[in-house]
């Protein structure tokens, strides 16, 4: 399913939500391990990127985690100009408690949906159908790219290879740490009338299932954990040689690895490799992800500075996620000798 991008939220169209209703069967979203409140859109609202009726998640992100919410926007703007499915995100201010937080679109159960899908962690997936791997749930490991297109296969998943082609050169470009099995998963839609199917598919459908519910992958949500949230003013205050970037940017893995046997996720690009000589026309996949220019990183991030709020992009950070994407970008080029 398709996200339709939204209009570009503006920097004075800062979304204030502190009058919005909560969600009366989640008030409190329980995914996850930081503060999150569904909330749903009023009718009435008057910026054209929203959609009234719609649930939304307020995610607020405190302390050294602050600048995930500038990740989280970053990504989804990255992602609509590499044509890659993310969902909408927003800068959010609460008034009344005086938080900051990033808006983000629900990517299903739309108010014209008459059949809404259910959505399915892929961690659910790996540990019905892999009971004997020994998949642990708290950690989501093994966690291996290879076991993961193995479910989408046997879910008769369309375009999973493409998926997750994109999808891991996409998050080699942001530099995402955080591809755990409860940040991807499927969108199960119920058959059409008149088929012989069940009612409702179950997160453990079967094979046989799989054959009558449709499945297909979930836009690539949650992309915080990315962008060098972590660093603090203070470490940027000075322009970062290419030198350092690059030292940086070789440290950072990946959740998935390409073995089961392995304790830790692979380095982004390294896996990007592995997966390029192991399935034919992936390479064609992951160069759509490196057509990002320097002109529209720039853009972006002058964008991402224009909004006057509690954590603003402040030019040293803005520069070095700036120089980060660009950088992250041509060591994939390279690899991929594009």
């Amino acid at each position: 399913m398709a996200l339709a991008v939204r209009p570009k939220q503006l920097a004075h169209q800062c979304v204030q939500v502190g009058t919005w209703a909560r969600d009366e069967d989640y008030p409190v979203f329980p995914v996850g391990s930081k503060p999150k409140r569904l909330l749903v859109c009023p009718h009435g609202v008057t910026e054209p990127f929203l959609i009234p009726g719609h649930k939304y998640l307020f995610k607020i992100a405190q302390g050294w985690q602050a600048y995930q919410t500038w990740s989280e926007v970053i990504a989804y703007e990255i992602g609509s100009i590499l044509g890659l499915n993310v969902p909408p995100a927003f800068i959010a201010l609460d008034a009344r408690t005086e938080e900051m937080g990033v808006l983000v679109e629900f990517f299903y159960g739309y108010p014209d949906d008459k059949t809404p899908p259910r959505f399915v962690h892929g961690a659910d997936t790996l540990q019905r159908l892999y009971p004997g791997a020994g998949f642990n749930a708290k950690t989501g490991r093994p966690h291996v790219v290879r076991t993961n297109l193995a479910v989408c296969r046997t879910l008769r998943v369309g375009d999973a290879t493409k998926w997750w082609a994109r999808t891991l050169a996409f998050d080699a470009i942001i530099g995402n740490t955080d591809r755990h099995p409860e940040n991807w998963g499927f969108l199960i839609s119920r058959p059409a009338i008149g088929e012989a199917a069940p009612a409702e598919a179950q997160p453990d459908a079967t094979a046989a299932q799989a054959q009558e519910a449709r499945f297909e992958m979930a836009p690539v949500f949650d992309n915080a954990t990315s962008l060098g949230y972590e660093r603090t003013n203070a470490s940027l205050a000075e322009r970062w040689s290419q030198d350092r970037i690059g030292k940086y940017i070789a440290k950072g893995t990946h959740h998935c690895g390409w073995l089961p046997t392995q304790a830790r996720g692979t380095q982004h690009i390294k896996l990007c490799l592995q997966l390029h000589g192991a399935y034919t026309g992936t390479s064609i996949e992951m160069k759509s992800m490196i057509r990002l220019t320097d002109s529209e990183i720039e853009q972006t991030l002058n964008w991402c500075a224009g909004f006057d709020v509690p954590s603003r992009l402040d030019p040293s950070r803005a520069e070095f996620v700036s120089d980060l994407l660009k950088a992250r970008r041509d060591a994939l080029a390279v690899a991929l000798g594009a």
